[in-house]
């Protein structure tokens, strides 16, 4: 039996700009979701975790959407064969009239759980993990307007005109002649996310398989999310599928470009995603060395090295008070987890492949 395709990202993320949720387009595709209300993250993930195994062994394509909270755990997967998604109801709760049209199947965990004595403590829980995480989103933010100031330093010192040319040379490289016949469907993506346990990403599980991975060396503010987002506006015109991944720490921003039909990946290959060129396809696409003035980085030394250290101070912050965010969700799940019945996730997982067996039936009809 061949082997489908496994992709892990995210699709929520604790940004500079609070938090952010991609979760729409991805569900576009799908006919039918089963929707997972209550109980514990983690409860949600082992179901998550057992219904995506059973599918992976079977050879389907599964998407694996992980929590930027506790990147170990899943909050969705979704079967592209089978347009298929079982999700974390939280991730989603959002885009009630964006998914009222598609067939729905809602299975409820509280019941399983009797935390009927805890009420309160639960909710003073939730007030307190909801605060820290605010906290966290105004430190990333103070840490995007010190980035902008390190931007500054390379946009004042690039040469735009040989910054549009690389673009249009890449553009070249990449698309050709070749223009394709569907309609071309966007997706949107994090790659990685600002995590209670650092930056966490998923490149090397998204740009498996593919034959060219193009890796974008350069400088903040040196136009690497500028060429990113030309290259998926190519993409759209030319009509292919392209997967757009944006930067978990500014969403306004890219970090990758994947159009699989083509066979590539382009990304931002920088802290805190950093790769280097490690097999046959792997290319090098340096920013820096093409469009910025020669000596940049040693005329302004002193600079960027003062900007940088007050940045990762930030990002640092930030990303203790993600922890203690987490530390509280570990005590709610804890909660959760004492007052469950475990026994019960077997007859839940048999209930969730029910459902999909039954939409895996209509497809074959």
């Amino acid at each position: 039996m061949l082997k489908g395709r496994v992709l892990h990202y995210f699709a929520e993320g604790n940004t500079a700009r609070g938090y952010a949720n991609l979760y729409e387009t991805n569900l576009q595709d799908l006919q039918k979701l089963l929707i997972l209300k209550g109980g514990s993250k983690a409860c949600k993930s082992r179901l998550l975790k057992k219904t995506g195994l059973h599918y992976e062994k079977e050879g389907y394509s599964l998407h694996y959407i992980h929590c930027p909270m506790n990147h170990e755990h899943i909050a969705g997967i979704i079967i592209e064969e089978l347009q298929i998604g079982v999700l974390d109801s939280k991730g989603i709760q959002r885009l009630d009239s964006k998914i009222a049209h598609k067939k729905k199947l809602y299975i409820n965990l509280d019941h399983q759980y009797a935390l009927d004595d805890q009420k309160e403590y639960v909710v003073q829980l939730a007030s307190k993990i909801m605060k820290l995480k605010q906290e966290a989103y105004l430190l990333y933010e103070k840490a995007l307007h010190i980035h902008d100031e390190w931007e500054a330093i390379f946009i004042d010192n690039m040469d735009f005109e040989k910054a549009n040319a690389l673009t249009e040379e890449m553009i070249q490289q990449l698309y050709g002649e070749p223009v394709s016949t569907g309609k071309g469907k966007v997706k949107r993506r994090f790659l990685g996310a600002a995590t209670p346990a650092g930056a966490v990403d998923y490149v090397p599980s998204l740009t498996d398989g593919l034959a060219k991975r193009y890796f974008i060396k350069g400088r903040p503010g040196s136009g690497k999310s500028t060429m990113l987002k030309k290259i998926a506006i190519e993409a759209e015109i030319r009509g292919f599928d392209v997967e757009i991944y944006h930067c978990g720490l500014d969403p306004h921003s890219l970090d990758m470009v994947i159009v699989r039909e083509l066979g590539f990946a382009i990304f931002d290959s920088t802290a805190p995603h950093e790769y280097f060129p490690m097999r046959v396809g792997d290319e090098v696409v340096d920013v820096y060395a093409a469009c910025i003035a020669p000596g940049t980085d040693e005329d302004y030394e002193g600079d960027i090295v003062h900007i940088k250290e007050r940045y990762q101070e930030k990002i640092k912050k930030g990303t203790e008070v993600l922890q203690s965010a987490r530390q509280a969700e570990d005590e709610l799940e804890m909660l959760y987890e004492q007052n469950g019945d475990s026994n019960r996730e077997a007859v839940i997982v048999e209930k969730i492949l029910c459902f999909i067996e039954e939409g895996r039936n209509i497809t074959r009809t």
